[in-house]
């Protein structure tokens, strides 16, 4: 069942450089595995050195992806808000999370599993050439 909120994901991820190469099978194949989750300010959405399990899309809000030091001083690499994804290269690459990542405000985000992504890359040489173009650039 493809509800308004999955609607809104389903329209960010037709016109996504690398998603938009997806068949509407495949795309409603993503949809259906895709799970939503509110955060509100200051939760963990995921730690350094987990397993990469989802790549993740911001409906809306903010989030910070950030290390800690040996002296536990934080270190913001990044800064996402509404409409951006992260985690995608360690999807990709099947490793683990690269970075922490808190929400900032309350904040509405997919999860896109990773095994499912990867298998997409897999079926998909129009999608996996889009990727490959980005991380080119």
């Amino acid at each position: 069942m493809v509800t308004e909120t999955h609607q809104r994901l389903r329209e960010h991820l037709s016109s996504h450089p690398y998603f938009q190469y997806l068949t509407e099978a495949q795309l409603a194949r993503l949809l259906s595995t895709a799970r939503v989750q509110i955060y509100t300010a200051e939760d963990i959405i995921f730690l350094e050195g987990e397993p990469a399990t989802h790549l993740w899309w911001l409906e809306h809000g903010r989030v910070k992806i950030y290390k800690v030091n040996a002296d536990g001083n934080e270190q913001i690499l990044h800064l996402a808000d509404s409409g951006e994804s992260f985690n995608d290269i360690a999807v990709f690459d099947g490793g683990a999370n690269p970075a922490n990542t808190a929400a900032l405000t309350t904040a509405k985000i997919w999860q896109l599993p990773a095994p499912t992504i990867r298998d997409l890359i897999h079926e998909n040489q129009a999608m996996c050439q889009a990727i490959v173009q980005m991380l080119a650039a």
